[in-house]
């Protein structure tokens, strides 16, 4: 007997590894597109209940550039939970302790706020200069233009 309202849904395939170079890319164009590929949202069998993202690694986190003058007035906040604990740092005083955080701030913003985002996260793996740890996994290199209003994805086997 068929079902009229069944819905069907797949499993989850093997995930794939993408190595990001975020030289002179501007950080929010591309936290929306890493975001994008953690929650699997370029695939056709998308379900937002599961973790069906791939892995993103980004090398020279440290050199990515922000629009207009956001490198001077951008602020970070923290707070220590106790009062007055309130701690402000400028993107310039972010990038010169801790450059990866930048562009993990910046895709965390970018996913839903639950349970499953963390897990996702998980697949981001940023490092501030061209060294990876990742070369076993053999990541597909994406060369990303953001000049356009559409990003131009150009796919290439790192060897």
């Amino acid at each position: 007997m068929l079902f009229m309202n069944q819905t069907k849904t797949f499993k989850p395939l093997n995930p794939k590894w993408y190595l990001i170079d975020c030289n002179n890319l501007i950080v929010g164009r591309l936290s929306c597109f890493v975001a994008c590929l953690l929650r699997g949202k370029n695939k056709s069998n998308f379900a937002p209940f599961w973790n069906l993202g791939d892995h993103v690694i980004l090398i020279n986190s440290q050199k990515v550039i922000f629009s207009k003058d956001k490198e001077i007035k951008k602020k970070y906040y923290h707070h220590s939970l106790y009062p007055g604990g309130l701690k402000v740092k400028t993107a310039q005083e972010l990038r010169s302790k801790f450059p990866n955080r930048i562009i993990q701030f910046a895709v965390k913003g970018m996913m839903p706020k639950n349970k499953l985002s963390a897990k996702q996260l998980k697949n981001l793996h940023i490092f501030s200069d061209d060294v990876h740890t990742f070369k076993a996994q053999k990541p597909l290199k994406l060369n990303l233009d953001f000049k356009l209003t559409n990003p131009i994805v150009s796919v290439q086997n790192e060897k």
